[in-house]
């Protein structure tokens, strides 16, 4: 009985981690980024966003590789392709910046269609969250 309900236990986890790996799959757009600065925090809304003309897409194209495009860090839309992985609380890109593979560890929250991406430095005086809604077209 206990052999049973390990068993049972192990598919059930199994599936839902695939399962949501397989949520992750299509093209995310940015609709809110805050960007907080030793205690100063700028937000923007996706409103702002689009007025600034500014572009974070997150492209999961499958199980395993990942395209990013964006225009935030130099004003031109530059893509950069890699791989991603999560665990029950991380989700990590390793993307090419430069020639050089980077890797980005977030802490994510994933509910339906929405996904937001958090990170910060050590000492936590920098952090970022970035809120991003799955395309449905």
């Amino acid at each position: 009985m206990k052999t049973l309900v390990l068993t049972l236990f192990c598919i059930t986890t199994f599936i839902n981690s695939n399962g949501q790996s397989k949520v992750m799959i299509g093209t995310w757009n940015i609709i809110e980024y805050i960007n907080t600065v030793d205690g100063n925090e700028k937000k923007m809304s996706e409103d702002n966003l689009n007025d600034e003309d500014l572009v974070w897409d997150l492209i999961f194209e499958d199980e395993e590789n990942v395209k990013q495009a964006s225009n935030m860090r130099t004003g031109s839309i530059e893509t950069q392709e890699g791989t991603w992985n999560k665990t029950k609380d991380n989700l990590t890109l390793i993307l090419e910046f430069d020639g050089r593979k980077i890797e980005l560890v977030y802490e994510y929250e994933l509910k339906k269609n929405i996904i937001v991406l958090r990170r910060s430095n050590p000492t936590g005086t920098w952090k970022v969250a970035s809120t991003f809604k799955k395309n449905q077209n």
